[in-house]
């Protein structure tokens, strides 16, 4: 075979697989657009069927909204109130154990526990398989949230949903201003303050789960108040602590969130 014919095969051939890679990352990303907008639809459609929101002012006392009405955000701590159809909800799935709602963000979602830690990293609350996936706990943990220390997981989405947006609190002032999460259950509402957040490192231990006493609890608290990226203004108790963690660019580390339960408030 000649040089000239030789070379233009090599040519041709490596333009064929070229066009192969481009139509496949083509596919791949109409396939990760596609599980975006279903995701999207999917915990759109429970919000608004399932969630509803209000506050108590002196203009509007005990007022419930629904679920898109914007979070009132003069104060750092507005008097939230909580409606959660949990029948509705656990017709769709059993597996769910709460609501996690934190103000001013898009961070919305039910909460559902496996029976591992993989299965709702691609599946939505209701069983269906997505990349999103689900705002999901630790199956380790106690479906009440009574233990001690709670860890509940979700995705580092690009387009910001489920945990794309706990980088906000990267900011001084917007974690000030927006000092709490809460947790609906069947039994009530429970609001947490955020005491400490980063990216973890696998020697931070962020995840330990047993302690043997309040002096060992109380010493890892410290330990985590000590890696925060922020000082948090928080006098530390012995309480329920819970974790929000995600993943970030380094699959070596995880971005994540502390919290501890300031008060309880019963359902009806």
């Amino acid at each position: 075979m000649k040089p000239a014919k030789k070379h233009m095969k090599i040519r041709i051939i490596a333009m064929g697989l070229l066009a192969a890679v481009f139509l496949y990352c083509l596919i791949r990303m109409g396939g990760i657009l596609s599980d975006y907008n279903k995701a999207d639809t999917i915990y759109s459609d429970i919000r608004t069927s399932v969630f509803k929101i209000g506050y108590a002012s002196n203009q509007t006392p005990n007022t419930i909204s629904n679920s898109n009405a914007p979070t009132p955000a003069a104060s750092p701590s507005p008097d939230l109130l909580f409606q959660v159809d949990f029948n509705k909800l656990k017709q769709q799935s059993p597996d769910v154990t709460g609501w996690l709602y934190i103000p001013d963000t898009d961070i919305s979602y039910p909460i559902v526990r496996g029976s591992d830690n993989d299965y709702y990293l691609k599946y939505t609350y209701d069983g269906v398989a997505n990349i999103n996936g689900s705002i999901f706990m630790d199956y380790r943990n106690a479906p009440d949230f009574s233990d001690l220390h709670t860890i509940i997981y979700g995705h580092n989405m690009l387009s910001g949903a489920m945990f794309g947006q706990l980088k906000k609190f990267d900011d001084q002032q917007y974690m000030d201003q927006h000092p709490y999460i809460y947790i609906i259950t069947e039994k009530g509402v429970l609001k947490y303050q955020i005491f400490s957040q980063y990216v973890s490192k696998d020697s931070n231990n962020s995840y330990q789960f047993q302690f043997t006493n309040e002096a060992d609890f109380g010493a890892y608290i410290q330990k985590l108040l000590s890696f925060s990226y922020e000082a948090a203004a928080w006098q530390f108790r012995v309480t329920p602590v819970v974790t929000l963690s995600t993943c970030v660019n380094d699959v070596t580390k995880r971005r994540v969130m502390h919290a501890a339960l300031e008060s309880f408030t019963p359902a009806g």
